[in-house]
């Protein structure tokens, strides 16, 4: 029997879970919010995760991995998720993380991929519809345009207001833009968008002179 003496250090560090938000440290309404779950030295399957407020449910998506969930909200305010691990087997409490919950910010109005200023009369009676984009927004996320009016403005003349009950820009709309002479304003107002979050929003507008 031969002895040999050593010496060795550890730490005894209190049980600990980890969750992220894949996007941002929010949870918006109406989109699938990817998060991570998991606890350090213990596997995925005896990781359990329970959330409440905010209308929001939680469930593991398995197609990106065993620790990836997906949220869902309805409600703007506040979620907190709780996290369990089974340990000896027992369940054993490993933190709980709270989230905002938001709704998704405004869309941006386009015609023709521009937000106004100058632009060619040929080109701007060539465009087909009034589309609306995420700036800055981390989710895939559309918002529909459903109606809008144009307001062509020459000087000299009396406002001409036609109205769209979709975000296609209408015959009537082109022919006044094609007839008209540089200088000419072209507003695109009232704009009406809804999301898949349920809601409608105002947009602003989009304003072109004719050159």
């Amino acid at each position: 029997m031969k002895e040999y003496p050593f010496e060795a250090e550890y730490i005894a560090a209190k049980p600990a879970s980890v969750v992220s938000a894949d996007k941002m440290n929010v949870l918006y309404i109406g989109v699938e919010n990817p998060m991570s779950i998991s606890v350090p030295g213990v596997a995925d399957a005896n990781v359990t995760a329970t959330v409440s407020g905010g209308g929001t449910t939680l469930v593991k998506d398995v197609k990106l991995g065993s620790s990836k969930y997906i949220a869902k909200a309805t409600t703007q305010g506040e979620a907190n998720i709780a996290i369990a691990a089974k340990l000896d087997g027992k369940s054993v409490p490993m933190g709980q993380f709270k989230y905002r919950v938001k709704r998704v910010p405004d869309p941006v109005a386009m015609v023709n991929g521009k937000k106004g200023g100058p632009i060619n009369k040929a080109e701007l009676a060539a465009a087909t519809s009034v589309n609306s984009i995420m700036e800055n927004f981390d989710f895939e996320l559309y918002f529909k345009v459903n109606k809008f009016r144009m307001t062509l403005i020459k000087k000299g003349r009396d406002p001409v207001e036609l109205d769209a009950p979709s975000n296609l820009i209408t015959p009537a709309m082109k022919a006044a833009i094609s007839g008209s002479g540089p200088g000419a304003k072209v507003y695109f107002e009232y704009i009406k968008a809804s999301g898949p979050d349920g809601t409608t929003r105002s947009l602003g507008s989009v304003n072109f002179v004719l050159q």
